[in-house]
């Protein structure tokens, strides 16, 4: 029996991992538009499923272009 060693969707392992493979241009319109969303859901609470899924990815996005950065240095 193979047991599957992918992390759980919408976690933030799973945008950790998504984010080593996207581009840095790609990432940088990512972290944007997120930030654009959730400037107009600012009235939603933080333990909402669809919040805590654009935090995750923003969270994930942000340290590998951090991690980026640093390696061009």
């Amino acid at each position: 029996m193979k047991i599957d060693t992918a992390p759980a969707p919408y976690t933030l392992a799973y945008y950790e991992k998504q984010a080593r493979t996207l581009s840095v241009t790609t990432l940088d319109h990512a972290v944007r538009d997120i930030s654009d969303t959730l400037a107009v859901m600012r009235e939603r609470d933080l333990r909402d499923p669809y919040i805590a899924k654009l935090m995750n990815e923003f969270d994930a996005f942000t340290v590998e272009m951090s991690r980026r950065r640093r390696l061009v240095r």
